[in-house]
């Protein structure tokens, strides 16, 4: 049957993102379940000490939107052909450049209400550099 292999990739990246974006969700909650009751210092110490958990949901996003837009390129590719597909898949290409160009600029951005001795200490934490939270006592 013609667009059987086109359906089954469509079904592939939809269940894909389903399972990561409910993945995403669950450990969102879960994480901000056990912060929820946590003053200001000690919220920032769990967050700094699951930095790991806390970043996944973010990257599960991007991995949700990535299968989202294959299987939004698998249909338009099945249903209207190849030239609007390759239409789709310009503009997606487009769009994730431009969503690259932007997390890149914003990754540069440093807080300047803060000093430098105090960046680098909250920062060690995550390189793995010493004791940030002998920073809290």
């Amino acid at each position: 049957e013609e667009g059987r292999l086109i359906c089954q990739y469509y079904q592939l990246f939809c269940l894909a993102g389903l399972m990561v974006c409910t993945l995403g969700l669950l450990m969102s909650s879960a994480l901000f379940s056990y912060m929820a009751p946590l003053d200001e210092r000690a919220s920032w110490i769990y967050v700094k000490q699951f930095m790991d958990y806390c970043g996944e949901p973010y990257v599960q996003i991007i991995f949700t939107m990535n299968m989202f837009a294959n299987a939004i390129a698998c249909w338009i590719f099945g249903r209207y052909g190849k030239g609007l597909g390759f239409v789709c898949v310009l503009t997606m290409y487009l769009i994730t450049q431009r969503y690259l160009l932007a997390q890149a600029y914003l990754s540069l951005w440093s807080n300047p209400l803060i000093d430098t001795g105090v960046r680098n200490i909250n920062t060690a934490g995550r390189y793995g550099k010493g004791q940030w939270a002998n920073y809290f006592k």
